[in-house]
C-alpha cells in the first residue's frame, strides 16, 4: 500500500477530502472528530470557526479538536 499522497497544500488526499466535509451539515460532527484525531493543522482554522456553533455536539467536538491539534 503507497503511502497518502500530498497535495500542493500540504495536506493529504484524505485530509483533503474531510476538510472539504465541513461544509456538510449531515456528517460535519463527526468530520471535525476525525480532523481532530489525525491532529490536522491544515483544518485548525476551518474547526476554529465552529466554536460558536449552535449545535452543541458540532461546539463540542470542534473544542476538543482544537485541544488535539494544538
Amino acid at each position: 500500500m503507497s503511502a497518502p499522497h500530498r497535495t500542493s497544500t500540504g495536506c493529504n488526499d484524505v485530509e483533503d477530502v474531510l476538510i472539504n466535509l465541513l461544509n456538510d451539515d449531515e456528517v460535519v460532527a463527526n468530520v471535525i472528530y476525525a480532523l481532530g484525531v489525525s491532529r490536522s493543522k491544515e483544518a485548525k482554522e476551518r474547526i476554529a470557526e465552529f466554536i460558536n456553533s449552535k449545535d452543541a455536539w458540532i461546539k463540542k467536538e470542534a473544542k476538543i479538536a482544537l485541544k488535539k491539534i494544538e
